[in-house]
């Protein structure tokens, strides 16, 4: 062999080590990637839903569709759920999600008539936290499929279509841990596929200017807070999930996981949530205590918490705000 064709060999040797390091780092990312779990979640931030059931305000028990309206849009309603939702919902999933690899995404419908100020915060939080996918919706209307935007998350990614996910609830004025997602990730397997999950152990407390008081150990099986559902799109296109109906009667109609060992979120407490509206008549003192009575039921927060909820940490207290 000629030392030209040598050096000929060399460099072809050498391309192509080079080529199969190229090809054993692509596929060491793509087991990476595919090894991430899937999450998508929504949350209806105040959706303007006219003579819906769902929510006291809304269904016509306690007030008419202009009173309903006017107290939806309320500043006295809103400032809270917009101080708990921009600075600590939003904050803690971002948290979650990078603590924990996950891909993550997240919808958030709103109305079109919600007051402008409010729109601006919701339009930075979206800039800020790229997880965010806003959904502007007119009165009545449905919003985004939010397993549609975990299929389109899947689809950048670069995942196969028929990857696992996790699709979970989560309302506006409730906070999830820092380890949600890894209590959640255990169990998005082929296995699990139409089961819900429901993280029962949390922190219950009542929010007052800006502070969480009374906090107190909770232990509430198929609560709204990240309940979550284990889907699959097939390779058809179908989709396999479990039968939609109400948080609290999932075990009804599908398989329910139960785990209440670790704290999962905070289960926020006010006068102004639409459950507090059953006691309009009482005032706000006797509101207060019907919400201090239910809590009650739950023990006193005795455990460290601070690991699960960091963005609450010195915010979060055992006694009452007038103490």
């Amino acid at each position: 062999m000629t030392q030209i064709e040598g050096m000929a060999a060399a460099n072809l040797e050498a391309a192509a080590r080079d080529q199969e390091d190229l090809e054993a780092e692509a596929m060491a990312a793509l087991e990476e990637q595919e090894s991430k779990p899937v999450f998508v979640g929504h949350t209806r931030f105040s959706v303007h839903s006219p003579n819906s059931g769902a929510w006291v305000a809304s269904n016509g028990s306690k007030m008419t569709e202009a009173e309903y309206l006017e107290h939806l849009f309320s500043d006295e309603r809103m400032e809270p759920r917009a101080d708990i939702f921009f600075n600590y919902t939003l904050p803690m999933l971002a948290y979650a999600a990078k603590a924990s690899d996950v891909l993550f995404r997240h919808v958030v419908s709103y109305s079109d008539s919600l007051p402008r100020r409010y729109q601006d915060q919701m339009e930075a939080a979206a800039a800020q936290f790229p997880f965010v996918l806003l959904d502007k919706v007119p009165a009545g209307g449905g919003g985004l499929n939010t397993a549609k935007a975990a299929r389109a998350l899947m689809l950048e990614a670069g995942l196969p279509i028929d990857t696992v996910f996790g699709s979970m609830r989560l309302d506006d004025d409730d906070i999830l841990s820092a380890d949600y997602f890894d209590q959640m990730a255990q169990y998005l397997t082929e296995a699990h596929v139409g089961y819900v999950v429901t993280l029962a152990r949390g922190v219950t407390a009542l929010y007052e200017n800006g502070e969480f008081f009374y906090a107190r150990d909770a232990v509430y099986p198929l609560h709204s807070k990240g309940h979550l559902s284990i889907c699959r799109y097939n390779r058809d296109g179908s989709l396999s999930a479990p039968v939609g109906t109400s948080h609290n009667r999932s075990d009804r109609a599908n398989p329910v996981i139960l785990d209440s060992r670790k704290f999962s979120h905070i289960w926020v407490r006010s006068v102004n949530q639409d459950t507090a509206l059953y006691q309009l008549a009482q005032g706000r003192e006797g509101q207060l205590a019907r919400i201090y009575q239910d809590m009650e039921q739950y023990p006193v927060l005795t455990e460290m918490w601070e690991d699960a909820f960091p963005q609450a940490a010195g915010r979060l207290h055992t006694y009452k705000p007038d103490a």
